[in-house]
């Protein structure tokens, strides 16, 4: 495939899950192991999180949904383990997103790192793994959200940190319709803590 622009060229990112599956490999080579095992030694286990793995059949998890409809994907979920099938509970991602911007998980240069924004498609933006989700102030209508750090899923799970106001959302709107649901229940929520500020 001819690539959308060249590596490097301008502020410029397109989103793919090609890089999450050579990620997987790199991993699986240098741990000399399984995903599974490098997961448990270096996140789930040191962070305590005991309901986070990587899918497998037989595993609870909520279904996934498009508007009323229940969809059957256990195949397509055990097939992707590094780009987004990961089962986890609003708990665990609160831990991991606490601990990922508290500095518990990695260095504060290795974060800053992650957070060389390029425009993705509005009103996102994109690192190194992480998404950066900030309206500009037209939009706004006199209201005031800051940025918010983290990632979504396509079943509508989010992780995100609010640096400014030091809050983290975490959650799932188990839909796969409609890929601004997340991001609307995350304005909702910090509607109600700019109030409480």
């Amino acid at each position: 495939m001819r690539p959308h622009f060249r590596p490097g060229q301008g502020r410029r990112a397109r989103y793919s899950d090609s890089n999450f599956y050579l990620l997987g490999e790199v991993i699986r080579r240098v741990s000399g192991g399984s995903l599974e095992e490098a997961l448990a030694a270096r996140v789930t286990g040191p962070l305590g999180l005991e309901h986070t793995a990587f899918y497998r059949t037989g595993l609870p998890a909520l279904p996934l949904r498009q508007g009323e409809r229940q969809l059957q994907m256990p195949l397509a979920m055990a097939s992707m383990p590094v780009d987004g099938g990961v089962v986890s509970t609003a708990q665990d991602m609160l831990t991991f997103t606490q601990a990922l911007f508290g500095g518990r998980f990695c260095a504060a240069k290795t974060l800053a790192g992650l957070q060389d924004w390029c425009r993705v498609f509005f009103p996102l933006q994109a690192g190194a793994g992480l998404l950066r989700f900030a309206l500009p102030r037209w939009l706004l209508l006199g209201r005031r959200y800051p940025p918010l750090l983290g990632h979504s899923g396509i079943s509508g799970a989010f992780a995100f940190h609010c640096p400014e106001w030091r809050c983290t959302l975490t959650g799932t709107v188990n839909q796969i319709d409609g890929r601004a649901r997340p991001y609307r229940l995350m304005l909702q929520a910090l509607d109600i803590l700019g109030r409480a500020r």
